[in-house]
């Protein structure tokens, strides 16, 4: 039996591999007939300067991939942080708000107004401090403070009783029996940039948020769906997800349009570079061609100039000047995380060990990577340009050689 596959094998190969041997020299073959032309569309064999020419074009065209990868993926995640790093940053713990929290608060609720229905608008004013009486309530479930979206508080709140990890007595606190208190160190946050932190969340995570604070409002302990008395209908599970899609919607859209500046640049470096590197083509070199990609060249540098601006402001105005990097310095000038005047510290928990604020050091990476990225764009445009300054200069002879009497310079 050995011998027989031994011998199917054998045959096998030698009606294989003459067929394979063929195939690599047609390409082979191919492939060598092509180089020429190539060569000759290229005007490879025109110069030394010419070949000097081609390799700058095709190093900026390197930097050129290099660069956008690390735009595109930094501007698109400097607005799309995780929850659970916001949360990580919040109480120490990166686990986020749960149905059964909510439920929680829905039986803290009961249990002090036995007598009165529990409603979306009961649920903003009781535990979320809401102002309910001013148009925009979605606008404010968006931009709530981490305590709506994390599971776990960083300490016990101010005027609540807590033991056990937990709080047993809400009191004047706005939060509610049965809360979570983190025994992890956590990173003291800067007041004043709660909206502009918030923003940055994953819209993706704020809606399965919300849609588990939907569901434990308008459902009883058995999971029946109850009537809402302000709206005067019955809820449902399509009619949470319905709501939760328009909550997403709404999130995405208030990240628009600093996304779109940011994806402005890449973009027409893109086309600039491209435009440039058909220029090196014999067959694209003329004038149109030259003067489409300088002036796209210019216009791709204004533009990421302009990018560096906005993403050097939301990083380093809204979130890294109200930190203070604090260093191994001890009490008085540094005490549980805060610098003395109050400031928070950027590189210490609210225990003081030395470790890095997740969220932050997650922005302050984004805007690094989006500025090198865009620096890699820069040179490789004007690498581009370098590339084609012959080919303009050409252009221009041409049009004297071919100028009339009559035509004007």
């Amino acid at each position: 039996t050995f011998n027989q596959i031994s011998g199917l094998v054998e045959t096998a190969r030698s009606k294989v591999a003459p067929n394979m041997t063929s195939h690599f020299n047609n390409a082979l073959d191919l492939a060598r007939s092509a180089v020429p032309k190539w060569q000759e569309s290229l005007g490879w064999n025109e110069s030394t300067s010419r070949r000097l020419r081609l390799l700058t074009g095709l190093v900026g065209l390197a930097l050129l991939f290099a660069g956008i990868v690390m735009q595109w993926w930094a501007g698109n995640n400097i607005s799309d942080v995780s929850l659970g790093t916001v949360c990580q940053a919040f109480s120490g713990d990166p686990s986020l708000i749960g149905a059964d929290d909510w439920k929680k608060a829905k039986i803290d609720f009961y249990t002090r107004f036995p007598k009165t229905s529990m409603t979306l608008t009961l649920m903003a004013t009781y535990y979320m401090s809401f102002d309910v009486s001013v148009d925009g309530r979605l606008d404010q479930f968006l931009y709530a403070d981490p305590s709506m979206w994390c599971k776990y508080l960083p300490s016990c709140p101010d005027g609540a009783k807590c033991a056990g990890g937990m709080i047993t007595d809400p009191g004047t606190s706005l939060q509610w029996a049965g809360r979570l208190i983190s025994s992890q160190p956590n990173w003291n946050m800067a007041s004043g940039i709660g909206h502009d932190m918030t923003q940055r969340i994953r819209c993706a995570d704020k809606s399965s948020v919300y849609t588990d604070m939907l569901t434990a409002i308008y459902t009883d302990v058995n999971g029946v769906w109850l009537r809402d008395p302000d709206m005067g209908g019955v809820w449902s599970s399509s009619m949470v997800s319905t709501a939760a899609g328009r909550f997403s919607l709404q999130c995405a859209t208030a990240k628009g349009a600093e996304g779109y500046i940011l994806g402005t640049g890449p973009v027409l470096s893109v086309m600039a570079c491209l435009v440039s590197g058909l220029t090196l083509c014999n067959y694209f070199s003329g004038p149109t061609t030259t003067a489409v990609a300088k002036g796209l060249g210019m216009l791709a540098m204004a533009m990421t100039l302009v990018d560096f601006w906005i993403i050097t402001d939301q990083a380093s105005t809204q979130y890294l000047g109200s930190y203070m990097f604090c260093g191994e310095n001890t009490p008085p000038i540094v005490v549980n995380g805060f610098y003395f005047d109050g400031t928070p510290c950027l590189d210490l928990t609210s225990q003081g060990t030395q470790s890095l604020n997740p969220y932050l050091y997650w922005t302050g990476l984004m805007e690094s990577v989006y500025t090198a990225g865009g620096a890699l764009n820069i040179v490789a445009i004007v690498l581009f340009l370098v590339s084609i300054s012959k080919t303009i200069e050409v252009n221009k002879f041409l049009r004297f050689k071919t100028l009339a009497p009559s035509d004007d310079l």
